[in-house]
């Protein structure tokens, strides 16, 4: 859940209809112990001086690509930390080439989304 979700949440507790604007997701039917489809991924954004845009994944993997053009991958399972960057360090994996495509991927589609599509965007 993020801060994005708190509208959406409590205009459904309300019963009224969210703002047409909200990007999050009602986390509302999770408090009555319902089991719902939930974002696998959560945007992390700073576009202030150093500026930088981000993923954190349910499969405890941080994506971060900063301006300039320098990237950081951490396995958050093994690294919770995030001291080794696996683009730069000698002692953890590369990341797979393929699931550096997917999370560049997936870090555009929700850079770009409004509204109802951030919702689509985050699964």
């Amino acid at each position: 859940m993020q801060n994005i979700d708190v509208a959406s949440t409590f205009a459904d507790l309300a019963r009224v209809k969210p703002p047409a604007k909200a990007d999050g997701i009602s986390f509302a039917p999770l408090l009555r112990a319902k089991d719902i489809p939930w974002r696998d991924a959560a945007l992390v954004e700073d576009y202030g001086r150093r500026g930088f845009s981000g993923l954190i994944t349910e499969r405890g993997e941080a994506y971060v690509e900063w301006k300039g053009g320098f990237k950081e991958y951490y396995n958050l399972n093994r690294d919770p930390y995030q001291l080794d960057n696996a683009f730069e360090s000698k002692s953890v994996p590369p990341p797979d080439p393929a699931r550096v495509r997917e999370l560049k991927a997936q870090l555009q589609k929700l850079k770009r989304c409004k509204e109802n599509a951030c919702q689509v965007a985050a699964k």
